[in-house]
């Protein structure tokens, strides 16, 4: 499961940073999450990735893959959505993600604050 959370959350940028030469196709509209966004197929060598966006904002609205998990392979779907505007800026506020189809997290940003001063006492060190 750690791994699974940890493709999740770097399948998307580690992809586009390491991917030679990535083939990109428009295979239409489908249904994800709830909505039927424009999709794309991205693909470079043996790895690939859905991405979907909102037709009205164009915002990114998920993702989805395959990857290995414990048992073999794993359909992922990562699910982003309430964009809300900070300094002019739309920002993530929800994502939630399923493997084959099953819940296996979701995140709300409750608090953003940017440009403010880092109290070290919170530091957490490892």
């Amino acid at each position: 499961m750690k791994q699974l959370r940890g493709d999740i959350f770097r399948e998307a940028s580690h992809f586009f940073t390491h991917a030679d030469e990535p083939q990109i196709q428009s295979p239409g509209k489908k249904e994800f999450g709830g909505i039927k966004p424009l999709e794309l197929f991205v693909s470079s060598g043996e790895e690939a990735s859905h991405l979907y966006f909102d037709p009205q904002t164009y915002l990114p609205a998920g993702v989805s893959y395959r990857t290995t998990g414990r048992e073999g392979p794993v359909e992922v779907q990562v699910y982003w959505s309430d964009y809300r505007e900070m300094d002019l800026v739309k920002l993530l506020h929800k994502s939630a993600a399923t493997a084959d189809w099953k819940k296996v997290s979701e995140a709300t940003v409750i608090e953003m604050k940017h440009n403010v001063e880092i109290d070290a006492s919170q530091h957490i060190s490892r």
